[in-house]
């Protein structure tokens, strides 16, 4: 499981998060709040925004991928298919 920080993660850091939890845990957990923790990150610091169109990315590579929605919380559940 990931809280936020996997945000700021370039595009192949990201991939490589999820290739090796994948491979051993079977399941990622990125979990992206719209609260607080958003909120510390400094103006400047390229993140990624709106859990919807991150979904549409993140189901192209894993279409296994399942989102829950929370109140502010948005989880990506990404099993190894």
């Amino acid at each position: 499981m990931s809280v936020d920080v996997w945000r700021l993660y370039e595009q192949r850091e990201l991939s490589r998060l999820l290739r090796v939890g994948l491979r051993q845990a079977g399941e990622v957990v990125l979990v992206y709040t719209h609260g607080p923790a958003v909120k510390a990150l400094p103006a400047d610091l390229p993140v990624l925004t709106g859990p919807e169109f991150f979904a549409s990315l993140l189901r192209r590579r894993y279409p296994q991928t399942r989102t829950e929605h929370f109140g502010e919380i948005t989880l990506f559940r990404i099993t190894a298919a």
